[in-house]
């Protein structure tokens, strides 16, 4: 076993972005008349958004208040948001040590690459991958699968590192092995309930196991 390729989850994984995303869907559901807190909200942090929408509007309406969420997130919630303790290190040790380091997330790739510059962590990416609805690309299994493609490396020496069951379960569909992230959003039953090699609890932990096993 050794990876040439790691892949990172955005949201719970490279950041703690909970706040701006909580705001955002509290204010999309509003228009609706539908006022949940941020507790009954936080398990949606880090899943595909349609989830969220889907338990509390019915089926015509899904789509539109995706759309909603969107305008309010990018409009001034993308950036409420903080980067969380050793993640700058840790992907500048991996790609100091020759690895290629890739994001996977869910969200939309424009919106990574815009919250990505913001923080000073776009460079430190070989690739940054997103959903690209118009490309066909619209779930994690898809994403990780096009960064796969992107890396130029076999799916035997690319691995996963998320904090929710959507990154390792859509690491096993696409073939790759995955560990989880015990400081993110999903819980130690959730992760372990899925494909995984390792639970990790903080960036440096991830490194060293990483490291550990590299080529």
């Amino acid at each position: 076993m050794g990876y040439r390729a790691v892949f990172f989850d955005l949201d719970g994984t490279i950041t703690d972005s909970a706040p701006g995303i909580l705001a955002s869907m509290q204010q999309a559901l509003e228009k609706y008349a539908i006022y949940p807190d941020a507790a009954q909200l936080q398990k949606y942090v880090g899943p595909p958004l349609r989830q969220m929408f889907a338990d509390y509007l019915p089926p015509e309406q899904v789509e539109e208040g995706v759309r909603l969420y969107r305008e309010i997130y990018r409009g001034g919630r993308l950036f409420d948001a903080r980067i969380y303790d050793g993640i700058p290190q840790l992907l500048k040790c991996l790609s100091q040590n020759g690895l290629f380091v890739a994001l996977a997330t869910a969200k939309p790739k424009k919106t990574a690459e815009i919250f990505l510059a913001h923080f000073g962590l776009a460079k430190q990416f070989d690739w940054i991958g997103g959903t690209e609805e118009e490309c066909g690309i619209a779930d994690k299994t898809a994403v990780i699968r096009k960064t796969i493609s992107q890396s130029g490396f076999a799916p035997a020496d690319c691995l996963m590192v998320g904090d929710r069951q959507d990154d390792l379960l859509g690491a096993a569909a696409a073939g790759i092995d995955a560990v989880g992230v015990l400081y993110g959003y999903g819980s130690e039953e959730e992760l372990r309930s899925c494909p995984h090699l390792a639970l990790l609890d903080s960036p440096d932990a991830v490194g060293r196991f990483v490291l550990n096993q590299a080529r």
